[in-house]
């Protein structure tokens, strides 16, 4: 029988994880309020409690598509 080694979540996945949620409810409150053409970068990274360019790393060029999409996970390669 073979046995999987489980995946141990360091502290700094889940802080990344915890941020990203973050960004995303905020994003899903701004966008109902303002649309999603008139949502800036600074008002969701405000709300979530985090930095601009943390919210640009995270969700990259991807950012807006990826709400739309309803992805979570979009952003680029070198966040983790």
């Amino acid at each position: 029988m073979v046995q999987r080694a489980e995946k141990k979540t360091g502290k700094r996945s889940q802080a990344v994880s915890a941020k990203r949620q973050a960004i995303l409810t905020a994003a899903l409150n701004i966008f109902s309020q303002y649309g999603i053409h008139g949502t800036r970068l600074e008002q969701v990274a405000e709300q979530a409690g985090v930095s601009k360019g943390l919210t640009a790393v995270l969700y990259g060029d991807a950012g807006r598509s990826a709400f739309i999409d309803g992805r979570t996970g979009g952003g680029s390669q070198n966040a983790n």
